[in-house]
């Protein structure tokens, strides 16, 4: 009875070191939760060692793309770690194959003397995010618990490994996001800038442009006052099409509407009907031979008065070498009548001049 009593007892305390055990590794993920990979896998190492009290523990994470290889080996503390885990790995890997599952249950222990039991499991599905060997100079490793707490850190390893290479991965795509959210806002701060220094340019350019309007209106006005002033009109011939362009002073000399498209034949109805024949020589030579043009000649308008006009005109060729006219058309009616009242004035006092002498 003593001894049933006894086995009991020892039962119930390795069942209680089970559970224990067993809430420890189940716990694993509350300390590396949001770590890195090498310290998810070095805690893990840890505790499978002291807990299962093996005389080795070795774990290699798969490679993944722009990552470093993690490799890492834990050993009894009665023993000194002279090899790198690369070194290890390459031992079990020369002695047992590439594939665990293929691995005989006991091996020479690569790092002392004696036999040793290892136990593969892969972390993943497929093992695809890496091995954990644990190893045992003990005959029957592993037991049912042992292997039962082996799986569990396994998978707990696994999950762990999975969620930091997520996180991982989470920042890198938030870093790479947010180097393009910095570049693009740089980008666009540029753009931005380059466009507020264009509509600046823009708005200059604008200014000077109303500048230049404003400029170009009043000379124009001072022009115009001008030729209103001293009774001269512009205006430019385009020889090949007879395309004629008059000022508003010309339109007044001539006393035609503003409105009406200015000819030769319009023209003509102006121009005394003595003076006809002379003007249209002159135009006649204007066009044949590109000469510049000075003359004089009446104009009788609508109410039968009669004005007289001097016109000259300055030829030149344009950019694809047809002939043009600029030149002006001025009214000097007031100083030929002048001329003639003046020149009358001196014939009358020649002649009383002579009429007295001839008396003596």
């Amino acid at each position: 009875m003593d001894v049933e009593s006894q086995q009991t007892t020892a039962e119930v305390t390795h069942l209680k070191a089970c559970i224990n055990d067993l809430i420890g590794v189940v716990t694993l993920p509350a300390i590396w939760s949001g770590g890195e990979p090498s310290q998810i896998v070095r805690t893990v190492l840890d505790v499978l060692l002291g807990m299962l009290r093996l005389a080795l523990a070795y774990v290699r994470l798969t490679d993944r793309v722009g990552e470093a290889p993690i490799e890492m080996v834990r050993v009894a503390q009665s023993r000194t770690l002279t090899a790198r885990p690369e070194e290890v790995g390459e031992v079990l890997n020369h002695w047992l194959g590439d594939d665990p599952q293929q691995w005989p249950p006991r091996v020479r222990h690569p790092l002392g003397d004696g036999d040793m039991s290892l136990v593969p499991l892969r972390l993943g599905l497929q093992g695809d995010i890496g091995v954990i060997v644990a190893g045992s100079q003990r005959a029957d490793f592993p037991g049912q618990t042992e292997r039962l707490l082996l799986n569990v850190a396994a998978t707990q390893a696994a999950i762990g490994l999975q969620e930091a290479r997520l996180l991982s991965e989470q920042k890198r795509v938030a870093n790479e996001l947010d180097q393009r959210v910095a570049q693009r806002t740089t980008e666009l701060a540029a753009a931005n800038e380059a466009l507020k220094q264009e509509i600046a340019e823009r708005r200059l350019a604008e200014e000077r442009l109303r500048q230049e309007e404003r400029e170009l209106k009043r000379s124009e006005a001072l022009l115009a006052e001008a030729q209103r002033l001293s009774s001269t009109g512009s205006f430019t011939w385009r020889v090949v099409t007879d395309e004629i362009t008059w000022s508003d002073q010309s339109y007044r000399i001539f006393q035609i509407d503003r409105a009406t498209p200015v000819t030769f034949g319009l023209i003509d109805t102006r121009v005394h009907p003595e003076d006809l024949p002379a003007f249209k020589e002159q135009l006649e030579r204007a066009r044949s031979d590109g000469s510049d043009v000075a003359f004089d000649c009446r104009l009788q308008l609508p109410d039968r008065s009669v004005r007289y006009v001097h016109i000259v005109a300055h030829s030149s060729r344009d950019e694809s070498g047809q002939l043009e006219y600029t030149g002006a058309v001025q009214d000097v009616t007031e100083r030929r009548l002048s001329e003639a009242a003046l020149s009358k004035v001196r014939s009358e006092l020649a002649h009383v001049a002579r009429s007295r002498a001839s008396r003596y």
